[in-house]
């Protein structure tokens, strides 16, 4: 199995840490859920890239935690499911664009 680890929430906390701008995973191979624990990486600034994998689920509430995403987020070419948390209105810095398409 190619999950993300849950441990992917521990990037970029320690003190000094310039972790910050880009995190991309995309065409990985990854597969099962997308872990809550991405959601509290709440330094991103430009991207989460997480296209073309096999990913599977529901995006999470806690995506509302990304405020400072000012670039995109992509999680096309999965096959994530349910709807689309209403928490992605407060990403309001976000200038590029939010996909989700299979």
């Amino acid at each position: 199995s190619n999950e993300i680890p849950t441990e992917i929430g521990l990037i970029g906390n320690g003190a000094g840490d310039n972790f910050g701008a880009i995190l991309d995973l995309s065409e990985n191979s990854l597969s099962g859920p997308i872990p809550e624990e991405l959601f509290s990486l709440t330094r991103l600034s430009s991207m989460i890239d997480l296209k073309s994998n096999q990913l599977t689920g529901t995006i999470s509430t806690k995506i509302g935690q990304l405020t400072n995403m000012g670039g995109y987020i992509d999680f096309s070419s999965n096959s994530l499911t349910g709807t689309l948390p209403s928490q992605v209105g407060l990403l309001t810095d976000m200038t590029s664009y939010f996909d989700i398409k299979s």
